[in-house]
């Protein structure tokens, strides 16, 4: 019978190459490791800007007003109906803490009648604002009119032909201007919308 016995020399080499071997092992998941952890970067520099806009403009056409006769003697003259076949469009950004408002205006407005201009809600995209109620009123003796929208901040109301605050012009007689209310062919009345800046509150 043959017997395999190891001497104590060859188990201390036997111990020694294992050693080697986990210390190698040990490396080799280090520098792995490392390899993997490493990383670059680089950095890169613009600026962004964002200019102040204030564009104003109309979509649609005003209808003529015409006072027609009324049907019966003695009878009050016929109004012509309100038009509402114009828009508002317009875009606008601001500087921080303040806002804008559209007012209207008239140039002329004749003798004995009366016209009212409102808007209806802005719509549109970001804050565009907000009608104010009951509009704008013109006479003979008040032309210079007011706001019609106010609160305006950074929106647009869109460019599509019915997109923004639908405008309602509604003319009348002045019931106590009688005697001011003369024939006339045609009186041209110019309307101006103006947007402006509104101090910060």
């Amino acid at each position: 019978m043959i017997l395999l016995t190891q001497t104590n020399t060859q188990k201390e080499k036997l111990k020694g190459n294992m050693k080697n071997l986990i210390l190698t092992f040990m490396v080799t998941l280090l520098l792995a490791g490392m390899a993997f952890a490493a990383s670059d970067s680089e950095t890169d520099t613009t600026h962004i800007t964002v200019n102040e806009v204030a564009l104003l403009g109309l979509s649609g056409s005003l209808a003529d007003f015409a006072f027609t006769a009324p049907e019966d003697p003695g009878d009050t003259l016929e109004a012509p109906g309100p038009d509402a076949n114009t828009y508002l469009q317009y875009t606008s950004t601001v500087i921080s803490g303040l806002s804008r408002t559209i007012s209207a205006s008239v140039d002329t407005m004749p003798l004995g009648v009366t016209m009212n201009i409102t808007a209806g809600a802005p719509g549109g995209d970001g804050d565009c604002g907000e009608a104010v109620v009951g509009g704008v009123d013109f006479t003979t003796s008040s032309v210079s009119g007011g706001d019609i929208i106010q609160s305006i901040g950074s929106g647009q109301t869109g460019s599509g032909a019915t997109d923004g605050p639908n405008l309602t012009y509604t003319v009348d007689f002045d019931a106590t201007s009688w005697d001011e209310l003369y024939v006339s062919s045609s009186t041209e009345v110019v309307v101006t919308f103006t947007l402006t800046d509104m101090p910060a509150r």
